[in-house]
């Protein structure tokens, strides 16, 4: 046990002195995000962010998404100040968002030395000011500069004065007006959150708001959206004496949602560990994706990883495994069952990276979704690729752009792997019965049932797109029989998605992009020949 201690303090170490004067004490931060106001679930949030020792929640997107929606919709400001209300009272502070700029005005006149130009910047003020006065209980505001009505970046903007300014110094004249009501007026927090859609955006971000007075950035993880193959955001660490926040996703937005289950326990240390060595002051999680919730599934145990590694980023995996698996299934550590059930969970993040990506890349971006038309795959490979953000990747993205036989092999060797995976999880499991309650069995088998079929889905997708990609380009190591059987094998999957045997969430759309996908594989075939929809026995195994 000696051993153990000290083989784990030396590994912490480079961590531990990274930390200076945090030695020994957790995050300040500790926080949640949600992205819908329904009240049951709301309830439900509160009452677990007590119990995990939550200190922040964001109410973002369809809650709050721009501080101008708390005026202008009916009801919202009383809904908000209620969750802060209860909030303020269990000890969490409650944030809201919003995005600048927030108008779709053409012809902006942005210039403060001309009266168009001070009525606007007045009329963002006052949105802040007449927000927080109707939201006492508010502790703050999340503020961005991404996916915004009109982004201070934006070529359209034609107004002199504005294009003067660079990139930076535009982050920083919005950061300054709205700090100016919020934190000095108004006395509430400022963050404000780098989202960005490419390295110069993010990079005028941080350059705006390093060593920045009385405001928090707020970091994702990853540089862009949520990707479990990209490298470290280049921001954390990046902003001097500007204190900063690190974002990441406990729901998996873009690898199922907590439909199936997904346990990043690995990868949670991965990520906050690197933002501990960085300095960061604290971490807030995703934990929904609108409908679909991580909280009260099997994905739960990312909640309870994430409060362990806030408390102490050098935790071991063991560690958080032996204590979810002791609250959670009531499993003794270190017994064989518990270590059963590990593995298992393990296992899941091997599955998602597998299933849900492609070589490291996003095909298509929204991979909890089905793809509506080969184009989407194609443009999520260019769009978001990894090598974007890390030049090292560049060889593979040419590979998926150009595929070979090689190539090809390489995906479809993924996909098998990840419904060997999934196999391999279920009937662990199965074994597993008699030491589990009814309904943690239960839960368990659903999702890592959905999984070795969402797993078989996403390779019949990776074959019939890649297998026609190779035969648009002379590659012909099969016959047309096979790209046949493989394009009708789509319309197979979209009628057990309809029909309820693959639980993805809204099936009714997913089914329909599914065939709307194959339809368009058909019409790229067409010069060729278009294969037949068949209506015999499918040619692949389906789980």
């Amino acid at each position: 046990m000696r051993m153990k201690a000290i083989r784990r303090t030396a590994l912490c170490l480079p961590l531990l002195l990274a930390m200076g004067s945090a030695l020994g004490s957790p995050m300040a931060v500790h926080g949640w995000l949600v992205h819908t106001s329904e009240p049951a679930y709301i309830d439900r949030v509160l009452a677990a962010a007590q119990t995990y020792g939550v200190n922040h929640l964001d109410l973002s997107h369809n809650f709050v998404d721009r501080i101008d929606d708390i005026i202008a919709q009916p009801g919202l400001a009383q809904r908000v100040e209620g969750v802060a209300r209860r909030g303020r009272r269990r000890g969490i502070k409650v944030f809201v968002w919003s995005r600048e700029l927030n108008t779709r005005k053409p012809d902006l006149v942005l210039d403060p030395g001309k009266p168009e130009g001070r009525a606007f910047w007045q009329a963002r003020q006052k949105a802040y000011r007449d927000a927080l006065r109707r939201c006492p209980s508010v502790a703050g505001v999340v503020i961005m500069f991404g996916s915004c009505p009109t982004e201070v970046w934006d070529p359209r903007i034609t107004d002199p004065y504005w294009n003067r300014l660079s990139w930076a110094a535009r982050v920083r004249y919005v950061t300054e007006r709205i700090r100016n009501v919020v934190c000095n007026e108004m006395k509430r927090e400022l963050w404000v959150r780098d989202f960005n859609h490419s390295p110069k955006q993010l990079e005028a971000i941080v350059e705006g708001l390093r060593d920045f007075p009385g405001i928090t950035a707020f970091s994702k993880d990853a540089p862009q959206d949520f990707q479990l193959f990209y490298p470290h955001s280049f921001a954390i660490g990046a902003y001097g004496r500007t204190p900063q926040a690190l974002e990441v996703d406990l729901n998996g937005e873009y690898w199922g949602q907590s439909a199936v289950p997904v346990s990043l326990v690995r990868y949670l240390r991965y990520r906050i560990g690197y933002g501990a060595r960085k300095g960061v002051c604290g971490v807030v999680g995703r934990i929904d994706t609108y409908r679909n919730r991580a909280l009260g599934t099997p994905s739960e145990i990312n909640l309870y990883a994430m409060s362990r590694l806030v408390a102490d980023p050098c935790t071991s995996e063991q560690a958080i495994y032996d204590g979810w698996l002791a609250r959670q299934y009531g499993l003794t550590p270190g017994a064989g069952p518990a270590r059963s059930l590990q593995a298992i969970l393990d296992r899941t993040l091997d599955f998602a990276k597998c299933t849900y990506y492609t070589l490291g890349f996003w095909t298509p971006k929204n991979q909890s979704s089905m793809p509506a038309s080969p184009d989407e795959i194609r443009n999520g490979i260019i769009g978001k690729s990894t090598a974007i953000w890390d030049n090292r990747a560049r060889v593979t993205e040419q590979r998926l752009l150009n595929p070979d036989e090689p190539t090809v092999s390489a995906i479809m060797a993924q996909k098998a792997r990840g419904v060997r995976l999934a196999d391999q999880n279920l009937r662990a499991l199965q074994r597993l019965e008699p030491f589990l309650r009814k309904k943690d069995y239960d839960d368990l088998y659903a999702g890592l049932a959905l999984a070795t079929r969402v797993a078989r889905l996403n390779e019949a997708v990776a074959r019939a797109y890649w297998w026609c990609e190779l035969e648009q380009r002379g590659h012909h190591g099969r016959d047309r029989a096979a790209l046949d059987a493989a394009v009708n094998d789509l319309i197979r999957w979209a009628d057990r998605i309809e029909f309820g045997d693959v639980l993805l969430p809204d099936r009714g759309r997913q089914a329909a992009k599914l065939r709307s996908f194959a339809a368009a594989l058909r019409r790229q075939r067409a010069p060729q020949r278009a294969p037949t929809p068949s209506t015999a026995a499918p040619t692949f195994r389906l789980g």
